[in-house]
Formats: structure tokens, sequence, C-alpha cells
């Protein structure tokens, strides 16, 4: 993937999110609290940036952010790494 697919994807998703809790805000008449971004690569950063577009139209930021790191996760990474410097 290059880096303007990258870049149009994890805008896009930011798009889907933003949309989906908007319409979930408003048919429920209930704003979200809390943010929770499984896994540690993209979706920790789309959230941030969602979050990041709520609060310029004057929402409220969400102090907590969960993030789950899953083993297979880390050894994924430290694999990749290792044969990128092959």
């Amino acid at each position: 993937m290059s880096e303007k697919e990258f870049v149009s994807y994890r805008e896009r998703l930011e798009g889907e999110v933003y949309d989906f809790m908007k319409r979930a805000e408003e048919e429920r008449g209930v704003d979200f609290s809390v943010a929770i971004a499984h896994h540690t690569f993209l979706n920790p950063i789309v959230m941030r940036n969602v979050l990041k577009t709520r609060e310029a139209e004057g929402r409220e930021w969400f102090f907590l952010i969960i993030l789950f790191v899953e083993a297979s996760t880390v050894e994924e990474s430290v694999e990749q790494v290792n044969c990128s410097e092959v």
C-alpha cells in the first residue's frame, strides 16, 4: 500500500467513525464519553483524529482511550521489523 493509499484509507476510516458516532448520538440522545481503540496501530490514530475533530466543533474531549495489546500483535510487529532488516 502506498503512502497516498494509506492516507486515503485512514481518512475514510475517520469519516466512517465520525459519522457513526454522530448518528448514534443523534438517535440515542446521549453523547459518547469513552472511546475504545482495539489494537495499537491504526485504530488509536483514527480515534485521536476523530476526537480532535469533535473537539474543534466544541464537543468534549474523551480523556480515556483504552487500548488492548495482544501478544500476537507484538509478535507480528517484531517479526515485521526483523524481516525489514534483512
